[in-house]
């Protein structure tokens, strides 16, 4: 279940940031909501990390309010974050010590930590079994999810990942998944930046799409791609005589030939409103054509993104220096 909008744990309001003349947020507006799982897309360049870094007080911005939990961030930083566990371009450790070492002294900077939290933490990130291992010696993938175990290591209410996903094989993938469902199942709010899409689908409830530093889109999944969800995929013996027969039908909007998954040629129809695939299934059948399958698909979210975001390469400005994305 959706938390309503009106128990905002984090809340961003006409955020500007400006790096040398170039905005890298322009009036941004930011909502998470209690016990959300939020994903915040957008191409290279748009920003993500800048507002991460905004939200998390680690650069101010230039015009704008951040709340945390109702309150504001400016005035009340170090109470609010100590309250906020966060993962910014992955963490830094000692090399020289191992996991369970590096979080020891985490949790004494956090006002403590019990050697039975610090070895939960290294279980949900899968690295128990490294714990007494030099942190030198680990992967790439191995370090972030050190860093998903540091911040969470004193319970927050509110974690915020930046690409979170990055360097992770899909078994860790999977772990981490299960890691973000369960941190949202006990009641914390979650906000990713990810270019993983098909894993911010899995994942989130909401997503807030952004780009140049201002938002494009966003609320929950389901309400962002249900306006685009009328099409169907039809597979039918004669192509040619179906396209043309749809072709004069007022409610299919648009078709264009596509490859289904077994290879085989298929239509894809974008129509002007629900509820009208019997109909069309019925007209296709009495014009003597054999229908295979006539398919509702609802799109990816990686389709909403780029239909949204456009592409990267295309007008989108380079990222700031310190700004991956």
């Amino acid at each position: 279940m959706i938390p309503p909008m009106s128990e905002l744990v984090l809340e961003a309001r006409g955020l500007v940031k400006v790096y040398r003349g170039h905005r890298a947020l322009d009036g941004l507006d930011l909502e998470v909501p209690q016990g959300a799982v939020l994903g915040l897309l957008g191409p290279n360049g748009a920003g993500k990390s800048t507002t991460l870094r905004v939200v998390l007080g680690l650069v101010r911005p230039s015009r704008g309010e951040v709340k945390i939990f109702g309150r504001p961030l400016a005035k009340e930083r170090l109470s609010l974050l100590r309250r906020v566990g966060s993962l910014v371009e992955g963490a830094a450790f000692y090399g020289q010590l191992s996991a369970l070492d590096n979080l020891r002294w985490l949790g004494e900077l956090a006002g403590g930590a019990s050697r039975e939290r610090i070895a939960s933490c290294l279980d949900e990130v899968g690295l128990s079994a490294r714990g007494g291992v030099p942190v030198k010696t680990y992967s790439t993938g191995m370090r972030q999810r050190l860093g998903l175990a540091a911040a969470i290591l004193h319970d927050p209410e509110l974690v915020v990942l930046d690409e979170p996903l990055s360097g992770l094989d899909p078994p860790a993938v999977l772990l981490v998944r299960g890691l973000i469902r369960r941190l949202a199942a006990e009641g914390k709010t979650v906000l990713i930046s990810s270019h993983a899409l098909h894993e911010v689908e899995q994942v989130c409830d909401r997503v807030t799409i952004i780009r140049s530093g201002r938002v494009l889109a966003s609320g929950t999944v389901s309400e962002l791609l249900e306006p685009q969800a009328v099409r169907l995929e039809l597979s039918v013996d004669d192509l040619d005589a179906a396209t043309t027969l749809l072709k004069a039908d007022p409610v299919v909007e648009s078709l264009e030939q596509i490859e289904g998954e077994d290879g085989s040629p298929r239509l894809m129809l974008q129509l002007t409103q629900k509820g009208e695939a019997a109909r069309l299934n019925r007209a296709l059948v009495e014009a003597g054509l054999a229908v295979n399958a006539l398919v509702p698909r609802r799109p990816s979210l990686e389709e909403l993104f780029h239909s949204l975001a456009g592409d990267a390469e295309a007008g989108e400005r380079p990222p700031e220096p310190g700004e991956s994305a």
